[in-house]
C-alpha cells in the first residue's frame, strides 16, 4: 500500500469514528446535546472566568455567528450564560452556569462511558501508542486545549 493510500486509509478511519460521535446526541441533564454543544461544554471547563465569543470561535475553528447560534440552545437550556467582560464591557464571555458547572462531572463519566466503546479492542498499551503518535502529527488549523 502507497503512503498516498495508507494515509487515505487513516483518514477515512478517524472520520468515521468522527462521524458517529457526531451523530450520537449526548444527555446532559434532561437535555440532549449536539457535538458542537459538547464541545462548548468541555472547553468552558478548561475556561472557569469564561471565555470571549471570539475565541471559543477560534478555538472550536467555526465562525463567531455560529459559536452564537450554539450558545444560544445552551442559554435556553440554562447551561450557560453571557457576562460583560469586567475589563472591557463590549466584550461578550460565555460562561457555564452554577446549574451545569454542578452537574458537569457526571455528565463527564456518562461521555466517556458513551464514547469509550468505540476504543475497546485496543490495549492499553495501543491507546497509549495512539496518544503518541497523534501527538506527533502536525495540524496547523487546530489548537490543543491545556
Amino acid at each position: 500500500m502507497s503512503r498516498e493510500e495508507t494515509l487515505h486509509s487513516l483518514m477515512k478511519q478517524i472520520g468515521i469514528l468522527m462521524k458517529s460521535m457526531r451523530h450520537q446526541g449526548f444527555i446532559f441533564g434532561k437535555n440532549t446535546l449536539s457535538r458542537p454543544q459538547v464541545d462548548i461544554l468541555f472547553i468552558m471547563e478548561h475556561h472557569q472566568g469564561g471565555i470571549p465569543v471570539g475565541e471559543l470561535a477560534e478555538l472550536m475553528k467555526v465562525t463567531s455567528g455560529a459559536v452564537t447560534q450554539f450558545a444560544d440552545s445552551l442559554v435556553s437550556m440554562g447551561l450557560v450564560r453571557r457576562e460583560e467582560d469586567p475589563a472591557d464591557r463590549r466584550i461578550l464571555r460565555i460562561k457555564l452556569t452554577p446549574l451545569a458547572e454542578a452537574a458537569f462531572a457526571q455528565f463527564r463519566k456518562d461521555f466517556f462511558t458513551k464514547v469509550s466503546p468505540a476504543f475497546n479492542d485496543l490495549s492499553d498499551e495501543e491507546l497509549q501508542e495512539m496518544i503518541r503518535l497523534l501527538r506527533k502529527v502536525k495540524v496547523p488549523f487546530a489548537r490543543e486545549l491545556k
